[in-house]
């Protein structure tokens, strides 16, 4: 099998959770990449492997594999995949709570983006940076984070990723005290729940509602979730109803 064909296949066996068999192919796809002089396949095989160590806790490992193959991206030339790993370490950096790293990251990541026009990373940028900056306290900033990702969705008509935005905004501004500003973000993103038939989507609404309002809306998440057999989901809902 060539090194690509091993990666592939390693890469199959790491989707479906497969990981002890996973590594050792990926090991192999990456030492036959190196005697092929395939920088594509080792950059692969070296992020899976990262990613594999990521999966399993192992994230001082992960980090440096990632960094490795951020170092043969940039031997290659490849602004794309420089910033697609940027992200990734930025991510092993958010799992371990060390978000001024995560931010240094995410931000290299959103830099060549933009550079590029790469919205779809722009957004997963965007969406990273306010969930760090959230974890911080530094409330303001990751509203600005999430408006820039929610202006682009909506420009592409990307609907259920702006319900996730209006979501996030409405859980800042609830942080923040503005009850009736996060009710009505709430709001909006459930009627696009609504609209695309996002069953579960729907039901965390009306949970976020139902503790704003202290009304019946906790309820309607309740039945929702048991609906699309989440239960413990509807658990954590009763026990929301019983607190508020």
């Amino acid at each position: 099998m060539s090194a690509l064909e091993l990666g592939l296949l390693g890469q199959q066996l790491l989707n479906r959770g497969q990981c002890p068999e996973a590594e050792p192919m990926l090991l192999r796809a990456l030492e036959k990449a190196e005697q092929e002089g395939d920088l594509n396949v080792q950059i692969s095989a070296i992020g899976l492997l990262g990613q594999l160590c990521t999966n399993r806790g192992d994230f001082p490992v992960a980090s440096g594999l990632l960094k490795q193959a951020l170092g043969l991206a940039k031997r290659l030339g490849d602004r794309r995949l420089q910033g697609a790993i940027y992200g990734e370490i930025g991510d092993v950096h958010q799992m371990q709570s060390q978000y001024p790293q995560a931010i240094v990251h995410y931000k290299k990541s959103l830099e060549i983006s933009e550079e590029l026009g790469n919205e779809q990373n722009m957004v997963a940028a965007y969406g990273n940076l306010g969930r760090v900056y959230s974890r911080q306290g530094e409330l303001d900033a990751a509203m600005g984070m999430y408006e820039e990702a929610l202006a682009i969705y909506e420009r592409i008509g990307n609907k259920p990723c702006a319900a996730t935005s209006y979501s996030n905004l409405a859980n800042c501004y609830r942080k923040k005290g503005e009850m009736d500003r996060a009710m009505d973000l709430h709001s909006k993103s459930l009627r696009i729940l609504k609209y695309t038939g996002d069953r579960h989507g729907e039901a965390n609404q009306h949970a976020n509602l139902g503790i704003l309002y202290h009304d019946g809306m906790g309820d309607k998440a309740k039945a929702l979730y048991e609906q699309v057999g989440d239960a413990p989901s509807a658990q954590q809902a009763t026990r929301a109803l019983l607190e508020v």
